[in-house]
């Protein structure tokens, strides 16, 4: 990182949920605009056309090198719906753009003559192998990655994906590199202490404040095997799990894999009620 050196430290979002789902989608190339209050800079400087920063996770951790493209200083009504979008936050249209930053920056009187910083940013590397919350942009790396992990009737579908992500991006953890994404784990939240065949095609079954983390996938970049990746994936998912106040997690495995998870902490229960893909599978149970 010594070619970094100098820039500077950028923090997106309150820390917490809202750095992480932002930090998520900067890392998808779905974000690729900022914006800030200028009556909020005091007297810091702006930032400037070519200035790099490395961007920090909710714990402090460096996770990319970003780079300023553009920055104007625009009316709070002035703001477009081409830059609303470029936010990568989800927003349909200028409105819904207005409605949320009204209310982030609701310590600052407001109007539509305001002036708001809107700043272009570009993606220049990822740094090291950053775990982050994934984000709808993913869908399509992580189909791929399903599709070369596990036979045809245990994948999930690029459909399915998709419509979990949409459902509980939060519940999503991805390792990446500069190259993409190479080690994947997710699955919802429920009340229900058992993990059944129904949970896998009804993502909007997810409770956010469930109990049991579920876990429906466990994927790592098959030429990427034997370096530890899952079982770093799976210490964040445990971690995060615990953090949020969960009674749990909740993975199937086959035979061969009991070990891996007991070393984790994982209890096996027996044989699943699951038999999803023809399989007899294990549930494991790691309570906290």
């Amino acid at each position: 990182m010594a070619e970094f050196n100098g820039f500077a430290l950028g923090e997106y979002g309150l820390s917490g949920p809202l750095r992480d789902e932002l930090d998520a989608a900067i890392l998808a190339g779905a974000k690729t605009a900022t914006s800030s209050l200028y009556a909020a800079y005091g007297d810091e400087p702006l930032p400037r056309v070519g200035e790099g920063e490395i961007l920090l996770d909710s714990a402090g951790a460096p996770v990319a090198v970003l780079r300023t493209t553009d920055v104007e200083l625009r009316a709070f009504g002035d703001i477009d719906a081409d830059f609303a979008r470029a936010e990568g936050e989800g927003f349909t249209d200028v409105a819904a753009w207005r409605a949320a930053h009204a209310d982030f920056w609701g310590e600052h009187p407001l109007s539509d003559a305001s002036l708001v910083v809107a700043q272009r940013i570009a993606l220049v590397a990822v740094l090291g192998q950053p775990i982050t919350r994934a984000h709808p942009a993913h869908a399509p790396a992580l189909a791929r990655l399903e599709d070369v992990c596990f036979p045809p009737v245990q994948v999930a579908a690029p459909v399915q994906v998709a419509a979990r992500l949409a459902a509980f991006p939060e519940c999503f953890w991805v390792l990446r590199e500069d190259s993409g994404i190479v080690a994947a784990v997710s699955g919802f939240a429920t009340n229900r202490r058992d993990l059944t065949d129904d949970m896998y095609a009804d993502a909007a079954a997810h409770e956010p404040d469930g109990a049991w983390q579920m876990i429906f996938s466990v994927i790592t970049d098959p030429v990427r095997r034997g370096e530890g990746l899952a079982t770093r994936v799976l210490d964040r998912a445990i971690a995060d799990s615990r953090a949020r106040g969960r009674a749990g997690l909740v993975p199937t495995c086959k035979d061969e894999l009991v070990g891996f998870y007991a070393r984790l902490g994982f209890v096996d229960e027996g044989t699943s009620a699951s038999t999803h893909g023809g399989v007899v599978w294990h549930q494991m149970r790691l309570s906290f």
